[in-house]
């Protein structure tokens, strides 16, 4: 778990002890926590325990890509394979391309 955390940034746990219920009225909760207005929340920011707690005000993090040149490679090179046209798999058939 850890290595994916590092890895993607984000990491999903299947409790099944909690109730479909439970889990819909806590994100139910976050959501009415992240609706409130920006000074409300700045109260839980927690500067003293490096922002792990509570909230983080705007502009105080950066990402990791935004300083390494390999990541900035890695994000063009994936930017520009999506943005490639799709062809066929059987390209050269033109059947397969008609509808």
């Amino acid at each position: 778990m850890a290595q994916m955390l590092e890895k993607v940034g984000a990491l999903i746990i299947n409790d099944p002890r909690v109730s479909f219920h439970d889990n819909n009225a806590f994100l139910d909760e976050l959501e009415r926590y992240f609706e409130q207005d920006d000074e409300i929340k700045l109260a839980d920011a927690r500067p003293e325990l490096h922002y792990q707690v509570g909230v983080t005000p705007e502009g105080t993090e950066i990402p990791r890509c935004a300083s390494d040149p390999s990541c900035h490679l890695l994000i063009a090179q994936v930017f520009s394979f999506l943005s490639a046209p799709l062809t066929s798999l059987t390209e050269g058939d033109e059947d397969a391309t008609r509808t």
